[in-house]
């Protein structure tokens, strides 16, 4: 007669969690949205890597158009906001950024959900904070200016 385990398999619980905590986030290179170039130091571009990469992944994407670029062209990069972007912000315009920028970043393999996103608008400048739960149920704070 087999028995049935009360309690599930110790090993099996520790390799699932070990599995969740990996990201696969990459590499890029530094990049200042400031002056709009990649940052180049001693004639190198400055390489970023695991969450630098993936904060930096976030304000690109949301700063990015989807299909204005060519090199993003067939892979839907971005965010669908531009329409947006030129109207003063009420209910239906925030709901929308709001549906946006999250259907947006969760496209991201690391990232599992985006909450608790706050908009504001000062003339035609918006800020963007939100907190970005990653697969390994790491919070990750982000403030982007669009």
């Amino acid at each position: 007669m087999d028995t049935i385990p009360l309690i599930p398999d110790l090993e099996e619980q520790i390799n699932t969690e070990n599995q969740t905590s990996t990201l696969k986030i990459g590499r890029s290179f530094l990049f200042d949205f400031t002056e709009n170039k990649f940052v180049i130091k001693d004639g190198n571009m400055i390489e970023i890597t695991g969450l630098q990469a993936l904060e930096q992944w976030i304000r690109l994407c949301l700063n990015t158009l989807v299909k204005k670029y060519k090199v993003y062209e067939d892979t839907e990069f971005g965010c669908k906001i531009e329409d947006l972007l030129g109207s003063r912000l009420n209910s239906y315009t925030y709901s929308e950024m709001q549906r946006e920028i999250r259907e947006a970043l969760i496209k991201n393999e690391n990232i599992k959900d985006v909450r608790n996103i706050v908009i504001t608008q000062e003339k035609r400048t918006f800020t963007v904070a939100m907190d970005v739960e990653l697969v390994n149920k790491e919070l990750l704070y982000q403030s982007v200016v669009i």
